[in-house]
């Protein structure tokens, strides 16, 4: 493979870190909401997913043009990259399968509200 090509590579790379990142702190934002549904975390989740095969496949492809040398660090730190999008993922997993058990949410996938409830209620 050719200098042109390896560039291009570590470019595509690159810019599916930068997705990768962007979806992960975007997923974070939709788990941290107390007022977030389901529906907002299913999508920034499945967003993610897609970026993380996506990252996989090139930093797999990536990694066949590096010497040993440069294998073992550049290896190492894609691990560690990939586990931490993986854990977010779970706990997305996580997330999502504590909300199905909640009998409390609205038909969008929200949490009721004590107004919500409390309307319920009356009516």
């Amino acid at each position: 493979m050719g200098k042109k090509e390896t560039a291009a590579l570590e470019r595509r790379r690159r810019d599916a870190r930068r997705q990768a990142r962007m979806l992960a702190s975007s997923l974070r934002v939709a788990l941290d909401d107390a007022d977030g549904n389901v529906l907002d975390v299913r999508f920034h989740l499945s967003e993610l997913e897609m970026a993380l095969d996506e990252l996989k496949a090139v930093q797999r492809d990536y990694s066949m043009t590096l010497d040993d040398v440069d294998y073992e660090g550049d290896a190492d730190e894609a691990y560690e990259f990939l586990k931490e999008l993986s854990s977010l993922r779970r706990r997305a997993l996580r997330h999502l399968e504590e909300l199905k058990r909640s009998p409390f949410l609205t038909e969008e996938g929200r949490p009721f509200s004590f107004y919500s409830l409390f309307s319920f209620c009356v009516m």
